[in-house]
């Protein structure tokens, strides 16, 4: 677990703004996280999904199993029992589940164009742990595709039976593209990949650490052994994912024009989805057609509140090719262009 906390804590305060350029400023980190907030955390293990390639690739998500439930809050360093261990820190995530009496806070600081992680105190009914990163880890901002850094630096165990670890890690953001969340909401991400090596003095143990972060504040992590490949179909040892509570309960969703956004998967088999927009209420059509003009299949054909919808399309039926699908609603009309692969 402790591995993976300074992800889960950089990740479900960053990323509400992710745009086409693919940048994730600083604005983005402050806009979640605040003291009191509260995340909901999802997590799963042992299966297997598709990690798209290196650059532009898409991820689909949808279909993940069950999941256990967690909560974290955010809170005060200084009301928790640990902040001497970790002086400098000024926000603390705590992560607790109920059914183990488990306890993790995680102590960072957050400046103008960066994030400092000073390392987490775990408690459960066995004891506790204390683990501060001498130095603390450093993330700058904005997060852009591309970008790399290096964490080199000390796990300094306060346990008499412990020694501290070496610890290396390498993060690079290799790819970006558009997700299908476990939800079923699309959104844009970047995937960051973390290799993490620590040496405990008789030899280094390596680590894989995948972590996507979505234009929504959406996030998922995933967690690998050192031999799972960078791309294609990987085994999943655990995925965490979280939703913000607060910023789920306040989010207003205003729409202030037409809109038909590309499909995604695209190309697909046999199913993709189409996201669009209408900014008043009124008769919506989304009809699709094959190469030559001929109607195929009618998506929507229906009154529609103002709002954002996703349509998913099954072409099971059909033959691999091209298809167009448009959107009709009072004076617009769009076209986008499909291909289906078998």
């Amino acid at each position: 677990m402790r591995a993976r906390l300074f992800l889960l804590i950089l990740s479900i305060i960053t990323v509400s703004t992710l745009r086409s350029q693919t940048t994730i400023p600083i604005s983005s980190f402050l806009g979640n996280g605040t003291l009191g907030d509260m995340i909901t955390i999802y997590e799963v293990s042992g299966f297997t999904v598709d990690i798209g390639t290196f650059g532009e690739t898409s991820w689909d998500f949808s279909n993940i199993p069950d999941s256990d439930e967690m909560t974290c809050q955010f809170i005060d360093a200084a009301e928790t029992d640990y902040s001497d261990f970790f002086e400098g820190s000024e926000v603390s995530t705590h992560l607790y589940r109920t059914e183990s009496d488990l306890n993790i806070y995680g102590f960072l600081k957050v400046l103008e164009d960066r994030v400092l992680y000073y390392g987490e105190a775990v408690s459960d009914r066995t004891g506790q742990t204390v683990i501060p990163l001498v130095p603390p880890r450093e993330i700058v901002f904005p997060l852009e595709y591309g970008m790399s850094w290096t964490y080199e630096g000390t796990e300094s165990y306060i346990d008499p039976g412990k020694n501290g670890d070496t610890l290396i890690i390498q993060s690079k953001i290799e790819s970006f593209g558009q997700v299908i969340l476990p939800t079923g909401k699309i959104a844009d991400a970047l995937l960051v990949r973390d290799y993490q090596i620590r040496d405990f003095g008789f030899g280094p143990d390596t680590t894989k650490v995948f972590f996507l972060l979505t234009d929504q504040a959406d996030v998922l992590i995933m967690f690998l052994g050192w031999g799972a490949a960078d791309t294609g179909e990987i085994m999943i040892g655990t995925m965490m994912w979280f939703v913000n509570d607060a910023s789920e309960a306040e989010e207003e969703v205003i729409v202030n024009e037409y809109r038909l956004a590309q499909n995604f998967p695209n190309p697909f088999n046999p199913t993709t989805t189409i996201e669009y927009a209408v900014p008043k209420g009124e008769n919506v059509k989304l009809l699709v057609y094959d190469l030559i003009g001929n109607l195929v299949g009618t998506l929507v054909d229906d009154y529609k509140s103002p709002g954002i919808y996703n349509v998913n399309f099954d072409a099971s039926n059909l033959s691999s090719g091209v298809y167009f699908a448009q959107l009709v609603s009072g004076g617009f009309s769009k076209i986008i262009k499909m291909t289906l692969l078998k």
